[in-house]
């Protein structure tokens, strides 16, 4: 795992490649980062209300929900990707298909089950007593959820977002499939230049994506540094 990575660090050389690097793809690096910001928070917001659904089993219907985002999320990317091109490539839907929505909701169609899979692993963990008690005191559903059950979930809602944001940045398959013309991201960009594009210039597109992968964690690692600082203080 290590030797491959090190390989990309030397192959991209000097500052000159990552000049380049941006230069031709800044613009796919930044739809990247932005698709899987709003990726990831509609993930972790969608995972949230399918766990405690699944957790809870409020409906009758749960298990068939819980199948179907597991279903889809191991079916290929491709396949996913064909079946949205089916369902939305027609006049009426347009709207969505020839805007970048058509990628978010490819993620949605693909990694909900990552996100809602965790929320009820962190929903496990939390006593039903906190939002039974707050039931009988006569709060409501969005109330018990807005102020207990999420406040108490937030750890597992914090580690969907960082889920949500990796799966969505590093998607390939779907993105290709679907994005409008013009809106390529990231992996698309470096996949379409390695047919042309020289060896020093995709490695360092490469170093670049990994820098992007890794960035959210290394932000909240600094924060959560800094709030254990404060109350220590």
């Amino acid at each position: 795992m290590v030797v491959p990575i090190l390989t990309l660090f030397i192959q991209a050389g000097g500052i000159d490649a990552y000049a380049e690097a941006l230069r031709r793809a800044g613009a796919s690096l930044q739809r990247s980062l932005v698709y899987s910001v709003i990726g990831a928070t509609l993930l972790s917001i969608t995972g949230f209300f399918i766990g405690y659904l699944i957790h809870t089993r409020a409906l009758c219907g749960w298990r068939l929900v819980d199948s179907l985002t597991i279903l889809v999320f191991a079916l290929p990317g491709t396949v996913v990707g064909i079946g949205l091109v089916s369902l939305w490539n027609t006049p009426w839907t347009n709207f969505i298909y020839a805007t970048p929505m058509i990628i978010l909701l490819g993620y949605l169609a693909k990694y909900t089950a990552l996100t809602s899979r965790i929320t009820v692993t962190t929903l496990a963990q939390i006593p039903p007593s906190m939002e039974e008690a707050a039931q009988v005191a006569g709060a409501g559903w969005f109330r018990r959820m807005g102020l207990i059950v999420a406040p108490l979930a937030r750890r597992g809602l914090i580690t969907g977002w960082l889920v949500g944001y990796v799966f969505s940045l590093r998607d390939t398959a779907i993105t290709m499939l679907v994005y409008p013309a013009g809106y390529e991201t990231l992996p698309v960009r470096i996949f379409t230049l390695m047919a042309n594009g020289s060896a020093p210039l995709i490695a360092a597109l490469c170093v670049i994506m990994i820098a992007a992968t890794l960035l959210p964690a290394g932000i909240l690692g600094v924060l959560s540094v800094g709030m254990t600082k404060e109350v220590r203080a």
